[in-house]
């Protein structure tokens, strides 16, 4: 039986380790001989599922004893509170597991969980992981951060925006790494407000006497060209974003590149700004779609010599590649094959590239 001065020490323990969120006094949940509660993102709360695998974050995942076969889960602690009624706190431990939703995969070592609960009935105090979690939790969402940062996303939608009159349409393309994340009603929610907003761009950069001549394509071009168009060095080129005031970002992303533009009759290959743009950018290829969109710019011909050197996935596409054309990663791609047979046709028939 837990001692009154014991009981202080451990209430006072826990509460400055976890910002808990208790349930109200009359549940029966307090009233447990153990209780589970969850903490993620800083914050703790009661989970009654937790001890049975039934928790809302365990839903629908299956789960392994491998925790370093899934580098991209994210780690939860469960606290085990051992009480005595509602007040008197006889020991607490924690556990872990691992759950990577996208995959639907997870980590668990039930045995040292049970252990865990065992250890907190008996009257056991052991919080002393939960700091030294904390920042390697910090740590490990940095390193993730850097990874995600050069990851292609080649999962998406493509969204379209007409304006009351039918006379202007904006189409966009919004990309996520899954097509888990495409299916998702709000991931399609918000690829429609992207293009609502392009199509408010739209005519906003275009001034009133231009606008008059929005069918003009010629128009259309120059109202691009003035809105991406930057200053770099005294020579123009073209920045890959420009906000409605005026900022602009002139790193390329690949999968949405400058480069594309005269694929959409956006812009000429002639055109310097766009040349001495695509002559900026790193040659180095690091992803096929990459080497694909330079078929479109002024160095096609060596991009073609490429292309038909590339051993890519045993001859067939690959969203990664090295720099002799050799895959490493998401080989056997059917989306990146036919947007290379489009490109190369379209580049050879409508543009009179040659190898």
């Amino acid at each position: 039986m837990a001692n009154p001065k014991f009981n202080r020490e451990l209430k006072q323990r826990v509460s400055s380790t976890l910002p808990l969120a208790f349930q109200r006094p009359e549940d029966p949940l307090l009233g447990a001989t153990i209780t589970s509660v969850l903490i993620e993102n800083g914050t703790a709360k009661i989970d009654e599922g937790l001890m049975h695998g039934r928790s809302d974050i365990e839903k629908g995942i299956k789960f392994t004893q491998k925790p370093e076969d899934l580098p991209e889960a994210v780690r939860y602690h469960v606290a085990w509170v051992a009480m005595k009624g509602s007040d008197k706190y006889v020991g607490v431990t924690v556990s872990d597991f691992y759950v990577d939703r996208p995959k639907r995969l997870g980590a668990k070592d039930l045995s040292g969980q049970v252990n865990a609960m065992s250890r907190a009935i008996a009257g056991r105090v052991e919080l002393g992981d939960l700091d030294a979690a904390a920042e390697l939790m910090r740590k490990q969402g940095l390193a993730k951060a850097d990874k995600k940062a050069t990851r292609i996303a080649a999962e998406g939608v493509i969204a379209i925006e007409r304006s009351a009159d039918g006379r202007a349409a904006a189409m966009v393309e919004v990309n996520c790494e899954t097509d888990f994340v495409a299916r998702e009603q709000d991931f399609r929610a918000f690829s429609a407000a992207v293009a609502a907003q392009a199509l408010d761009v739209f005519r906003r950069t275009l001034d009133e006497e231009t606008a008059r001549n929005v069918e003009d394509p010629e128009a259309v071009r120059a109202a691009l060209r003035r809105h991406f168009t930057r200053e770099r060095d005294g020579k123009e080129i073209l920045m890959s974003a420009v906000n409605l005031n005026g900022e602009a970002v002139a790193d390329d992303e690949p999968s949405a590149s400058v480069v594309w533009l005269p694929m959409f009759d956006a812009a000429d290959r002639s055109d310097s700004a766009y040349r001495r743009t695509v002559r900026s950018m790193d040659p180095e290829p690091k992803a096929l779609v990459q080497q694909i969109a330079r078929l479109l710019g002024p160095d096609a011909k060596d991009a073609m010599q490429w292309l038909r050197r590339s051993p890519l996935h045993g001859g067939l596409a690959a969203e990664i590649v090295d720099a002799e054309g050799r895959a490493t990663d998401n080989g056997g791609d059917a989306s990146l094959a036919g947007l290379l047979a489009y490109t190369l046709w379209y580049v050879v028939h409508t543009l009179g590239v040659t190898p």
